[in-house]
């Protein structure tokens, strides 16, 4: 460098000291701010696929029916508890899945810290096996299947009912039928929140409540335990579903066939699927169902 300039530079620094340190500063949260907003932008692009690789959506779905049965024209008779998890463990043994789980829901009210009760679908997992799609927990845990007093929500039903992670949750159990729906609501059981979830839904800024009105739970914001069901949700008739995830290479119709093979011959199940590379979108980013519907 000049030794002139040197001199110079120095000269400056001595008597503009504040000034060089504030500008140091200055551009340094710059180009923070610009680093900050970059890392923001990529993992944005990404949140999709990266949610979409850690849930993927199952390949299938089926109830077991009754032989005879057409479930187009009696479902009912294919949503028997036993007779589906019978099933699932046949599905189990063959090698064209990889993934599989039994998912049912039972009617109930839930009261809280309000002291309000609502009444909503609680989900029940009863049973899974493989890399199914798991829940993402905002804090706590899942629920052990053989528990009866554990159970989660989710963060918006959390929110709503005022609990927390250890909070006791006044559940009560409702005898329903699908023609009838709910009949009456009398097993009352007390169960804990071991886990708060959060879903896409969860995202969704939530419309303050006016005083006096109890805040909403979504269907499947609460979720019981297997345990908790086989002792007290038996008396509603709600849908049973198996969804499956394919091994490699395999088809709907090789299942068919596996369940057919171990005698149980009918089997409810879409009969096409169609795969889409993604979803039709609004211009504000939101799925538009319009065009979905089309599509199906």
């Amino acid at each position: 460098m000049n030794p002139a300039a040197a001199l110079w530079a120095r000269s400056i620094l001595r008597r503009h000291w504040r000034a060089t340190c504030l500008l140091v500063v200055f551009i340094g949260l710059v180009g923070a701010s610009v680093m900050t907003a970059w890392e923001y932008s990529r993992r944005a692009s990404s949140v999709i696929p990266r949610r979409t690789a850690a849930n993927p959506l199952a390949d299938g779905t089926f109830q077991s029916c009754p032989p005879g049965l057409d479930p187009n024209a009696d479902l009912a008779g294919c949503l028997d508890v036993e007779r589906n998890l019978e099933a699932y463990n046949v599905l189990l043994r063959s090698a064209h899945q990889v993934a599989a789980r039994v998912f049912t829901a039972v009617p109930i009210t839930v009261t809280g810290k309000d002291g309000k009760t609502r009444s909503v679908l609680a989900g029940v997992l009863l049973a899974s096996h493989g890399p199914v799609s798991q829940a993402y927990f905002v804090s706590g845990r899942t629920a052990v299947d053989d528990d009866p007093d554990q159970a989660t929500v989710s963060e918006s039903a959390a929110h709503s009912l005022g609990v927390s992670v250890g909070d006791a949750l006044p559940v009560t159990a409702c005898a329903s039928t699908l023609s009838e729906g709910v009949q009456a609501c009398e097993d009352h059981t007390t169960v804990h929140v071991v886990g708060i979830t959060r879903s896409e839904s969860d995202l969704v800024p939530q419309l303050s409540v006016p005083p006096g009105v109890e805040g909403r739970v979504d269907d499947y914001g609460v979720m019981v335990s297997a345990a908790w069901y086989r002792l007290h949700g038996t008396v509603a008739q709600g849908y049973v579903t198996t969804n499956l995830w394919l091994a490699p290479g395999a088809t709907l119709d090789e299942v068919r066939g596996a369940i057919r093979a171990r005698g149980l011959s009918n089997i409810a199940a879409p009969r096409e699927l169609k795969v889409m590379p993604e979803l039709p979108r609004l211009g504000s980013g939101k799925i538009n169902y319009r065009e979905l519907e089309k599509m199906v």
